[in-house]
């Protein structure tokens, strides 16, 4: 995708920050170095249908170092994953924006028998109260971060034809608050293979939407898109850290959306004045297009 020249002409991301809210990040993996500056937990419980709370705390929500720390039920090395995308670094291979900082928010609750993509007895997965929770939470550190991006690798399993403002007021109101304070908001597009819907928040016009190309500039079989998707990027079959001070191979729009919020910080850094739409047309206007055969579009 061009980073290594970026890197090679100094542009690394420094200075920026990357906000991964997913779920958890191991901040001490040495893929980070130091640079998780900032981690958070928000959570939700229910007991009438068995879904627990897991944050650090036993609460809804907790603040500071350690609160981040990936959850333990099911597909827990997906924030990892996604944030060493974003902004890893290490010496044999690196993220797109290598020196950039990361705030690590996670959101996961434990829910019993989900039969969704994880097939464990219980499965991390998140809530629409704690994304928007988390969304806000990253908005009141904007003042105390140069904030890039938010990276959303998730999504709603319902798909959306067309643009979907409106259907979740609560989440399209943090999305403009975060837009209109100059934070990207940048979202996968889901893995249903679906040709005519993307997920939300994907879906919402403030939202940068990502599918996932292949690494012969092709279209992801399982990626979703439609003809307003803003952008592709590589999401088969992707290294990156994952728990354990180790590293993994996974794919999905998931891996996509943080090459896109890397190289938002990496544009953030050679530009620091230039707005959301400056940045996503630079991409759109100088990427590889790649045309998708099931429904014509060149994206």
């Amino acid at each position: 995708i061009g980073a290594s020249a970026a890197h090679d002409s100094g542009y690394t991301g420094a200075g920026q920050t990357i906000a991964v809210i997913d779920t958890g990040g191991e901040a001490g993996h040495d893929f980070f170095g130091e640079r998780v500056v900032h981690e958070a937990c928000f959570s939700t419980s229910d007991p009438a249908n068995d879904i627990r709370g897991v944050c650090p705390n036993g609460e809804y929500s907790d603040v500071g170092p350690g609160t981040a720390t990936p959850c333990t039920d099911g597909n827990c090395e997906h924030g990892t994953h996604v944030a060493g995308i974003a902004g890893g670094s290490g010496d044999s291979f690196t993220g797109v924006a290598p020196e950039a900082n990361i705030i690590a928010v996670q959101i996961a609750s434990s829910f019993p028998n989900p039969g969704l993509s994880c097939f464990a007895l219980r499965c991390g997965q998140p809530t629409l109260a704690a994304v928007i929770s988390a969304m806000e939470h990253v908005y009141t550190l904007r003042n105390t971060y140069d904030i890039a991006a938010v990276n959303l690798s998730l999504g709603t399993v319902a798909t959306s034809s067309t643009v979907c403002d409106g259907q979740i007021p609560p989440q399209d109101a943090v999305v403009d608050l975060l837009v209109n304070a100059g934070i990207a908001v940048i979202a996968g597009s889901g893995n249903a293979s679906n040709s005519t819907g993307m997920s939300a928040p994907a879906c919402i016009s403030n939202v940068v939407s990502v599918g996932a190309s292949t690494d012969n500039d092709g279209i992801a079989s399982f990626s979703n898109s439609t003809p307003f998707l803003d952008l592709l990027a590589p999401g088969d079959n992707i290294e990156s850290s994952v728990p354990g001070n180790t590293f993994g191979v996974l794919s999905g729009t998931s891996m996509a959306t943080p090459m896109v919020a890397g190289a938002w910080a990496v544009l953030r850094q050679v530009d620091p004045d230039a707005t959301i739409r400056e940045i996503l047309a630079a991409l759109q206007l100088t990427g590889e297009p790649v045309n998708d055969s099931r429904h014509g579009v060149t994206t």
